[in-house]
């Protein structure tokens, strides 16, 4: 196991903050380390969940998870971890006192999930690193862009660490814990969850393209990463295959022969899929996403976007307002003008 060492946040005492519509595979993965440590720990970790209120949270399926007490900045906790995933918007203003009071207290602070998005609505990333759930990196660093996002598997700054959740919750756990109590103790802890091998900090989120794509030949991987990484800019077919030593002609015969299907093609729907992410989870305009995602123009875009999905872009945000954090940007902006302070505190 070498998962990495950095991430020393564990303490005593320890709180959970569910956020409305957080998942439950984080919060397991987040509690089951800790309880299989116990089994073997004289100095017991003590943790409890909490919550805005003190009442009952819902998760992403509904589900209404009790708590043990309301969120007080003043609660004696080393380690707060703040749990959340999809739909963080309309809340992640109501902890942003409190947070700001356990950061000054030294209290170590770990976003897991869109935890990044409260963390950061609290200016507390602000110049620092952090990460959240691939699917809004880009919207993130598009909101914040004081905060350097990055999409890996968790992001220590400090006294700071944020996690995209979900397994990558328990990978971050186990990292915590073998900076604590040693690689031994992590590797017991780790195999009770039937974790053989646990990541490294800097591993990426996502399987690879030949994962992906269900693809193995280096040229197609080759071309693949290069428009994946590269689709804002106006790139061209024949660009693509001088770039990795072939003809137009030799790279179109092989994306048919494996992929069936044409470089432009999936170099359009990559740009698609992410136009996509962008307009659910961002505030940007129509004509922003189509430049951000390598359109010529709006009028392009909304046409490739209704051939692709069968409705126009703006039909995505008016069918799906809950998922759209449009209204959070424009939150920050109006709570934020002149002051991070919020109107409702804990």
């Amino acid at each position: 196991m070498n998962s990495g060492s950095s991430a020393n946040i564990l303490s005593d005492k320890v709180g959970i903050l569910l956020v409305p519509g957080f998942t439950l595979l984080t919060l397991a993965c987040v509690i089951e380390p800790l309880r299989i440590a116990n089994r073997y720990l004289e100095r017991k970790y003590d943790w409890r969940l909490t919550s805005y209120d003190g009442a009952p949270v819902e998760d992403m399926n509904r589900l209404a998870i009790p708590v043990d007490k309301a969120l007080d900045g003043s609660d004696d906790y080393g380690t707060l971890f703040i749990l959340s995933a999809k739909n963080v918007a309309p809340h992640a203003l109501q902890f942003a006192g409190a947070l700001r009071r356990f950061a000054r207290r030294g209290v170590k602070l770990v976003g897991v999930g869109s935890g990044a998005v409260v963390l950061a609505a609290a200016g507390l990333l602000d110049g620092r690193e952090a990460t959240l759930h691939w699917e809004g990196v880009s919207p993130f660093a598009e909101t914040f862009p004081d905060v350097r996002a990055k999409e890996v598997l968790f992001a220590v700054s400090d006294d700071i660490v944020t996690s995209p959740g979900n397994a990558a919750a328990l990978d971050l756990l186990i990292a915590s814990i073998e900076a604590r109590h040693g690689r031994s103790f992590a590797i017991l802890v780790a195999e009770h969850c039937i974790q053989t091998r646990v990541r490294r900090s800097d591993e990426p989120q996502r399987t690879d393209i030949p994962a992906r794509f269900g693809v193995f030949h280096p040229k197609i991987v080759a071309a693949l990463q290069l428009m994946e990484q590269e689709m804002e800019q106006p790139l061209q077919i024949e660009g693509v295959a001088r770039r990795i030593d072939l003809s137009t002609r030799q790279l179109l015969r092989l994306f048919k022969t494996h992929l069936d299907a044409s470089p432009a093609r999936l170099l359009s729907w990559m740009r698609l899929e992410r136009a996509r992410r962008l307009l659910v989870h961002s505030d940007l305009s129509i004509t922003e996403i189509a430049v951000a995602c390598g359109f010529r123009s709006s009028s392009h875009f909304s046409r490739a976007y209704r051939d692709q999905f069968g409705a126009p872009p703006g039909a995505e945000r008016t069918t799906a307002p809950k998922a759209n954090p449009a209204a959070f940007a424009g939150l920050l902006r109006s709570e934020f003008a002149g002051s991070r302070e919020p109107s409702q505190d804990c």
